[in-house]
C-alpha cells in the first residue's frame, strides 16, 4: 500500500486489514502510525513538503456509504484545531492527504492572523461520487462523520466548507457538539460565505486604495473573478457596487443565467475558460475557486496589479511564487489574511452569536491589509512573507486558559479506544 493508491483501493486495504479507524500522530519528534500496516504510508508522509510536523491525521472507513472520514490537525498551541469539512473526491491517497495537510496549515495561519484562540485543522469526507445524492444518503454520511468526530474528544471543531450544506451541519451537530456554522434556529451563525466575501472585498479595496489612492479606488477598474460560488458571487456583487467591471470564469453551467438575471453586460461578462481569464489585462484578479492556481506558467501570463481572493492555498509554492509575484510588481494579499471572516463568523458560537461584532472585523481586515502592504513595501518583500511571520509568531502563544491542550485531548481519545 502506498500514496498512489486510489482512495477506494485504500478503503479496501484498510477493511482487508481489519482497520476501521486509524491515525498518524507526531509525538516525541517522530510520526507514529496506529497500525503496522500503515507504516509504508507513514514513511511517505514524512517526505512530503506539506507535512510540517502536523500533530495528527485521523481517519475512519464508513463502509455503509463507501466514504472515508478524515481530520487533519496542524497545530493546537492556540487552542482546539478548527476548520471546515469538505465533501470531495480525489484520484489518489496522496492528493487527499496532501490537500488536507495544506488546508490544515492554512487554517492555523488564518486563525492566528484572525487573533482567534483556535489552532488549525481541516476535515475531508472522501467519496467517489459527491454530487446529486439524495438527502437520506447525505444525512447518513454526515451523521457518521459526526460520530467519528465526537470520538476525537474535541481536538477538532468543524465548520461548513466545500460541498457541505446547512442541513449537513445539522446532521453533524446531532452527533457532535464540536460543530459550528449551524443554523440560526439552533443558536448558530449559519452559512459564513457572505462574511467571507465581505472580508475578501475589504482586502481588495485596501490593495486598490494602496495602489490607486483611497478615493473610490475601484471605480472604473477591471476585475477578473475566478469562481462565482457562494463566496465569489458576493465578491462580484461588491465589486460591481464599487464601480468595477467584472469578467468571470466559473464552471457551474447555471452561473451565466444567474449573472444575466442580476447584472448588465456593462457590469459583468463571462469568460469562456480559465486560461483566457489569467491572460487578460486588468487591475485586479480575485481567485475564489480552487487552490494552487498561481504557479510558474500562470504568473508568467499575468497582466494585473493586484491579487486578492478567497480561495485557499492559491500559491502552488508559497515562498517561490509569492517572490515571483513581488518581482513582477503585483500586490498579493495572502488568502489566509483576507478570507478569515468565515471562520471568525462562527468562531464564538459557543458564547452566543453577535452579528455586530463580525461587522467590526470586516473593517479590521481593511486596516490590517493596509498595514501589511505598507510593511511589505518598506521591507521590499511580498506581503505573503510578512503575513506568514505574523501567523508564526502568534502561533507560539498558547491558549491563555487551557495552554497547549491538543496532544492531551488526542492521548485521551486514543486511550478511550480510538484507532484500535
Amino acid at each position: 500500500m502506498n500514496a498512489t493508491f486510489h482512495p477506494d483501493a485504500f478503503i479496501r486495504f484498510l477493511l482487508d486489514h481489519g482497520i476501521k479507524q486509524g491515525y498518524f500522530i507526531f509525538k516525541d519528534g517522530t510520526l507514529q502510525a496506529s497500525h503496522q500496516a500503515l507504516n509504508p504510508l507513514k514513511s511517505e508522509i514524512e517526505t512530503w513538503p506539506d507535512f510540517l510536523e502536523h500533530e495528527g491525521i485521523f481517519f475512519e472507513v464508513d463502509a455503509n456509504t463507501n466514504s472515508l472520514f478524515t481530520v487533519f490537525v496542524h497545530n493546537t498551541v492556540r487552542g482546539q484545531s478548527s476548520g471546515g469539512v469538505r465533501f470531495k473526491s480525489y484520484d489518489t491517497v496522496a492528493a487527499l492527504f496532501q490537500d488536507g495537510l495544506r488546508l490544515a496549515k492554512g487554517m492555523a495561519d488564518k486563525n492566528a492572523v484572525a487573533r482567534l484562540w483556535w489552532g488549525g485543522g481541516k476535515a475531508i469526507i472522501y467519496r467517489k461520487e459527491v454530487f446529486d445524492l439524495n438527502d437520506e444518503l447525505r444525512h447518513q454520511i454526515y451523521d457518521g462523520f459526526g460520530v467519528f468526530m465526537a470520538q476525537l474528544n474535541g481536538v477538532y471543531i468543524t465548520a461548513e466548507d466545500m460541498n457541505t450544506r446547512e442541513k449537513d451541519m445539522i446532521s453533524i451537530y446531532e452527533k457532535c457538539r464540536f460543530t459550528t456554522c449551524i443554523p440560526e434556529a439552533y443558536g448558530g451563525s449559519s452559512n459564513p460565505s457572505t462574511f467571507t466575501a465581505k472580508g475578501v472585498f475589504s482586502g481588495i479595496k485596501a490593495a486598490a486604495a494602496f495602489k490607486y489612492g483611497k478615493d473610490n479606488p475601484l471605480q472604473g477598474k477591471i476585475a477578473l473573478l475566478q469562481g462565482a460560488g457562494n463566496v465569489g458571487f458576493h465578491v462580484m456583487e461588491l465589486l460591481v457596487a464599487a464601480g468595477a467591471k467584472v469578467f468571470v470564469y466559473d464552471t457551474n453551467p447555471k452561473t451565466p443565467e444567474k449573472i444575466r438575471n442580476q447584472f448588465t453586460t456593462d457590469q459583468v461578462e463571462m469568460v469562456a475558460d480559465g486560461k483566457t481569464l489569467f491572460e487578460m489585462e486588468a487591475h485586479v484578479l480575485s481567485p475564489n475557486a480552487i487552490g494552487a492556481i498561481l504557479h510558474d506558467e500562470s504568473i508568467a501570463n499575468l497582466k494585473i496589479d493586484i491579487i486578492a481572493g478567497g480561495a485557499n492555498n492559491q500559491l502552488l509554492d508559497p515562498q517561490k511564487h509569492s517572490k515571483a509575484l513581488h518581482e513582477k510588481g503585483i500586490l498579493y494579499l495572502p488568502d489566509f489574511f483576507i478570507n478569515r471572516l468565515g471562520i471568525i463568523n462562527c468562531a464564538n458560537e459557543q458564547y452566543g452569536y453577535v452579528r455586530s461584532d463580525i461587522e467590526k472585523e470586516v473593517e479590521l481586515v481593511y486596516t490590517d491589509s493596509l498595514d501589511l502592504l505598507e510593511r511589505a513595501a518598506k521591507q521590499d518583500c511580498s506581503p505573503q512573507e510578512i503575513a506568514a511571520e505574523i501567523a508564526a509568531e502568534r502561533m507560539k502563544l498558547a491558549h491563555p486558559i487551557w495552554g497547549h491542550r491538543g496532544p492531551r485531548l488526542v492521548a485521551e481519545a486514543i486511550g478511550n479506544g480510538f484507532g484500535k
